[in-house]
């Protein structure tokens, strides 16, 4: 038993002389602790409008151990009347600690006066949490420019809700950032940037004036100076060739019936060819009539060879009168003239007018085409045969196993040289130096105009 005792003393004591030692540490170690004084002009870390801050909901609170009180604190500006013992403050886990730093085990010292609860401010003793390991739930401001994000707790038993900074910004740009060691913590948003779409509008207008070009997008006027290169590409004009200063080329370019393949073309190349004087004298009346003839004929969109069939039918000579009664430059009939609009009286004969002759005739020539159903060849046949008779000669053809086209035709041997002759006159026209000649050139353009007469005239006088 005496033993018994004495070995439980010792333990006693030694018991004691532990918790004296701990407790001269606790309260050591307590006293070294910086001051966290109260800042009455520091932004609250909490939502604007709520009172002090509250511990976060995930918090571990530990119960406060019996440690006896150190010596009171007193803060610069507070009396000691003021001052009351410091109460047990919560563990910090080392889960919540900044990363990189140990884990707090000591809490500091608070002070605690008899005003109104301050708001308690970091110091650079509790590092800043990065953003994303912020559990907790974001409220944003009501305001379009918002100075600060509220993080509020969670409440108890909801599940945590982790915000990365990734979400709200690029991670160029940190959400948390400390200006100063000695600052508090900012926890600010990142600012949002907003790109402006811009529709595509209508083609741009654009005006050039010396090399400057204003263009108008969606209703913005952009001045910019273009290059030569540019200005030049944007502002080049259609250009338009030049008529051709001989009405023979003209003429030329508007060919477009097919040619004639038949011995007899070659027969009548040879007549005009060794005959020059006699084609120099139908090519000189023909330029005071041929270019309102091409004019008409390229209206009616008609091919131009046509303008070449009054030198088979009257060598161009208006007052030509054939054994048939056929007057004109045009030849026409007493009866075709008057049908197609040519009055005839004793006081004028309008198949000699050449306006009126022309239209008369190009008139007819459509009448033609669209009755064989666009064959010239056989339209030219019935302007000089007669649309009845060439119908009939054409059906014949048919019957008999040909095609019924001109040179299948059984017809009189005007008709058979009528097209042959105008062909040899188109070849010669087109390339004259093939055969020997020289055609003379023929102004493009107008030789008379049309006036209207109030009354009759004399021409004689």
């Amino acid at each position: 038993m005496p033993s018994t005792k004495i070995s439980f003393f010792c333990r006693a004591s030694l018991l004691s002389l532990a918790v004296t030692a701990a407790l001269t540490h606790l309260s050591a170690q307590a006293q070294s602790q910086p001051v966290i004084e109260p800042a009455a002009a520091k932004p609250s870390v909490d939502a604007p409008g709520t009172p002090d801050a509250q511990p976060a909901a995930n918090t571990q609170v530990a119960p406060a151990a019996p440690v006896t009180p150190a010596a009171p604190v007193m803060s610069s500006g507070s009396t000691p009347a003021a001052t009351q013992a410091t109460p047990a403050y919560p563990s910090t886990s080392a889960g919540d600690a900044a990363p990189g730093s140990a884990a707090t085990s000591a809490p500091p010292t608070l002070v605690k006066s008899s005003a109104a609860a301050p708001v308690v401010e970091a110091k650079q003793s509790v590092p800043a949490k990065p953003l994303n390991d912020v559990t907790g739930s974001i409220k944003l401001p009501t305001s379009a420019t918002p100075d600060s994000l509220a993080i509020e707790p969670l409440a108890p038993g909801s599940s945590p809700i982790s915000v990365r900074s990734s979400s709200l910004s690029t991670p160029s740009a940190p959400l948390v950032e400390r200006i100063d060691p000695s600052a508090p913590i900012s926890i600010a948003p990142a600012p949002i940037v907003t790109s402006a779409i811009v529709e595509p509008s209508p083609l741009a207008t654009s005006s050039a004036t010396t090399g400057a070009t204003t263009t108008t997008l969606g209703g913005t006027n952009a001045t910019s100076i273009l290059s030569a290169t540019d200005t030049a590409s944007e502002t080049a004009p259609i250009i338009i060739p030049e008529p051709p200063a001989d009405l023979w080329d003209r003429i030329r370019s508007g060919f477009a019936m097919t040619d004639l393949d038949d011995e007899l073309v070659g027969k009548w190349e040879k007549y005009y060819a060794s005959r020059p004087e006699y084609l120099a004298r139908i090519v000189e009346r023909s330029n005071k009539y041929m270019f309102y003839i091409v004019t008409e004929l390229e209206r009616r969109n008609m091919p131009l060879e046509i303008a070449l069939l009054p030198m088979i039918e009257s060598a161009f000579n208006p007052v030509a009168n054939s054994s048939a009664k056929a007057s004109g430059i045009w030849q026409f009939i007493p009866s075709t003239g008057t049908a197609f609009g040519m009055k005839q009286d004793w006081w004028a004969d309008s198949r000699r007018d050449i306006v009126a002759a022309t239209n008369g005739a190009l008139d007819y020539l459509t009448k033609l085409n669209g009755m064989f159903a666009g064959d010239w060849q056989l339209s030219l046949a019935s302007y000089n045969w007669g649309e009845g008779a060439v119908g009939r000669a054409s059906a014949r053809a048919k019957a008999a196993g040909r095609n019924g086209t001109y040179l299948t035709l059984s017809m009189p041997a005007e008709t058979r040289n009528y097209l042959p002759k105008l062909q040899a006159v188109k070849n010669i026209i087109r390339n004259p130096a093939a055969f020997g000649l020289k055609i003379a050139s023929i102004p493009n353009e107008p030789y008379f105009k049309t006036i209207t007469l109030a009354h009759a005239l004399d021409l004689k006088r």
